[in-house]
């Protein structure tokens, strides 16, 4: 409240010192000047007349005082309700210019666990991953140079305790004197964008062992097999039923099955290249797309695969053993459509199965 009082009389002084100098001007003019050309010049000093000039002065200015006083007051109690609705806003709030941050409110603060006095004056890239530093330098550029009016951008925030959190961006350029001043908010978007991932997680891996699910081996197929642009490129897929699992899954327990089904996945993983990709496709089946293999290769894969596959495993501190059937189909001989190269394979899999399983089999 106190503030607030010394703020509404500030207001009011400053006009009533420019009238209060005005009239001061006039009186030195009336009593000085006049009195030096009487002197002088023997002009008569006429006191009714200056008198009369000073009313007439307080007449003229006094309404202009007055309208100078209520602007003045409409500005700045504009300007303490967009303080009052910034400090007050659910996102952070900051001004940026001259590559300095000059403004942040509350807000801005409790996303980043920052005080005040810690991010006025710094830079603004201070405060963001370095591997995003481009896109918002990126952005203010075209701002700058396209006259951009509003852009959003999610990046990622470092706090002050070092943490890493998603947060958007909205950001406006104005022009404040002539020089640009970027105005904009943040928002913690880090609860959103976890659900988001969890939920792309569940829609195209598998939650049992982490390998992608069968829509996304599909979709990566799609994406691979339409990417081919010759008919000399290449690639192999394999299709793998596990010889066995049904009868450990019954004789061990569903929990034993689950962890068995985890242990293959892992081993098929040590199998392959980084560049390939393992999916479980349903069940105890699954899929493994080589990327840029040949004959050759499929059949070393198909060796690793086979043998440690069979190598025993110790689930809950029992040994089984299972095996692998696998079918493998070849890019472009076998298919060029991703459901023949499938089912392709899987036939060449049952194959495998008749000729004694813990093999491999091509179409």
């Amino acid at each position: 409240m106190k503030s607030w009082k010394v703020k509404k009389l500030k207001w009011k002084i400053k006009p009533g010192i420019v009238l209060a100098g005005v009239l001061m001007l006039k009186v030195a003019e009336m009593v000085v000047f006049q009195r030096v050309l009487h002197m002088y010049q023997d002009i008569p000093v006429n006191n009714k007349e200056e008198l009369i000039d000073i009313i007439v002065l307080l007449l003229i200015m006094s309404p202009f005082t007055i309208i100078v006083m209520r602007r003045k007051k409409t500005m700045q109690e504009a300007e303490e309700r967009y303080k009052g609705f910034t400090e007050d806003s659910l996102v952070g709030i900051f001004s940026y210019e001259d590559a300095r941050i000059t403004y942040v409110n509350s807000r801005f603060l409790q996303i980043l666990g920052y005080k005040r006095e810690d991010v006025i004056g710094r830079d603004f890239h201070d405060l963001i991953v370095p591997e995003d530093h481009d896109l918002v330098a990126q952005s203010i550029m075209s701002k700058l140079h396209n006259h951009e009016e509003f852009s959003v951008l999610q990046i990622r925030a470092i706090r002050k305790d070092n943490r890493i959190i998603e947060v958007e961006l909205y950001s406006t350029i104005l022009i404040r004197d002539g020089r640009p001043v970027i105005s904009g908010s943040i928002m913690d978007i880090s609860e959103r964008v976890c659900r988001e991932r969890t939920l792309q997680k569940l829609a195209f891996y598998d939650q049992l062992t982490g390998l992608p699910n069968r829509k996304s081996f599909e979709d990566r197929l799609l994406e691979v097999s339409h990417g081919k642009g010759t008919e000399t490129a290449r690639f192999a897929l394999l299709f793998l039923d596990l010889d066995g699992f049904k009868q450990a899954n019954d004789t061990y327990g569903h929990l034993a099955g689950d962890l068995l089904l985890k242990e293959v996945a892992t081993r098929l993983l040590n199998c392959t290249r980084e560049e390939d990709l393992v999916s479980r496709y349903a069940g105890d089946e699954f899929l493994i797309l080589l990327s840029k293999g040949d004959r050759t290769l499929a059949m070393e894969v198909a060796e690793r695969i086979a043998g440690a596959i069979n190598t025993p495993f110790i689930i809950n501190g029992n040994e089984i053993v299972i095996s692998a059937s696998i079918g493998i189909s070849l890019y472009p001989e076998d298919g060029k459509e991703t459901s023949i190269l499938i089912k392709n394979a899987d036939t060449a899999m049952y194959q495998a199965k008749g000729a004694g399983k813990n093999t491999y089999q091509f179409h």
